[in-house]
């Protein structure tokens, strides 16, 4: 059905909203059809829609199929399972059923348009084309933020006298999640892969508001209270990417830019062994704001690859960039 503006998706959102109680902008729906579905040339005589035509022997009818794709927690999955929904007053009486994608064909075997929008779903997946990608988000604005707006860093001055004692001052930021029982802001995670090609180093591709741009970067996250640089890394890990791994070594303490901020980290040295079954069925917990893409480049090639990353547009992070620099130093001296 259309909405009252004439549009397909703002129908589509409608009806979501009145059938399931779930409010949904007529913009964050993506239509699969028209993805799937070439449309007729101009000079074509052809009129048919980029639609599914439910029945084309009965009627001209066409729909078109609609995707919206959203991370929630799982409590929410919890509270929509089973819920009552519809509109009261024209007889509706709807019940939310959820079940994994590849169980959809048999839950909704008696529903052709379930069955299409799953068909649909899982050729574009397949081309690619319904995946969320790091490169796909980008900067709208940006204004000052005062501190006291601020909950994840803070400015601050400090006085110092310098080797002659001459007082001075330095303008940092200071980042205000540390938590008070640990020494450390977060860890950064060298995660390798031990497949029979050679090791590779697991990584991974997100956008950073900062830079405007997808950055290459290793799995990394911050501790929490009463968390250890361990604990931490294999939880970040698992977190982020579906791996499991062993804890093979830690780093001193590092500063990522001590002329700027006190930010620090430890690097955790993480061993992930592929013949596991869980590491070959990855479940990533992602949450809803996290957009990360998984990938690995065998250690051997680091360097080059960097390269090749960095001419693609994407920013690299300066512990990858490290790190590739060192293997390379390695390699050209000998060591």
């Amino acid at each position: 059905m259309l909405d009252d503006s004439g549009t397909f998706a703002g129908g589509a959102a409608k009806e979501i909203a009145e059938e399931t109680g779930l409010e949904i902008s007529a913009s964050d729906l993506i239509n699969m059809t028209e993805l799937a579905i070439p449309g007729a040339s101009s000079d074509s005589d052809e009129r048919l829609q980029q639609a599914v035509y439910p029945s084309p022997g009965g009627s001209d009818e066409f729909i078109p199929i609609f995707l919206w794709q959203k991370r929630v927690p799982r409590s929410q999955l919890k509270e929509w399972q089973g819920k009552l929904t519809g509109l009261r007053e024209h007889g509706e009486k709807i019940t939310l059923t959820l079940c994994p994608l590849d169980q959809v064909w048999r839950h909704g075997g008696r529903d052709g348009k379930t069955l299409a929008g799953w068909a649909l779903y899982q050729g574009l997946r397949q081309e690619g084309k319904t995946s969320c990608k790091a490169s796909d988000a980008k900067v709208i604005s940006t204004k000052p933020l005062m501190t006291e707006d601020a909950h994840w860093t803070k400015l601050i001055l400090t006085t110092y006298k310098d080797p002659l004692g001459k007082q001075r001052t330095w303008e940092h930021a200071e980042r205000a999640t540390r938590p008070k029982d640990s020494q450390i802001d977060g860890v950064g995670i060298v995660a390798i892969l031990e497949k029979a090609s050679g090791p590779e180093l697991l990584l991974q591709k997100q956008f950073r508001p900062p830079v405007d741009k997808a950055v290459i970067e290793i799995p990394a996250g911050l501790v929490d209270a009463g968390e250890s640089a361990a604990e931490s890394a294999v939880r970040e890990l698992r977190e982020e990417t579906g791996y499991h791994g062993e804890v093979s070594e830690i780093s001193p303490i590092m500063f990522n830019d001590p002329g700027f901020c006190n930010t620090n980290l430890r690097m955790v040295h993480v061993t992930v062994d592929m013949s596991l079954p869980e590491n070959r069925n990855l479940k990533p917990e992602l949450e809803e704001n996290e957009f990360i893409e998984v990938f690995s480049l065998p250690l051997k090639d680091l360097y080059t690859e960097c390269k090749k990353l960095e001419g693609e547009g994407y920013a690299i992070d300066a512990r990858v960039g490290t790190l590739a620099e060192g293997i390379e130093l390695a390699r050209r001296w000998k060591l």
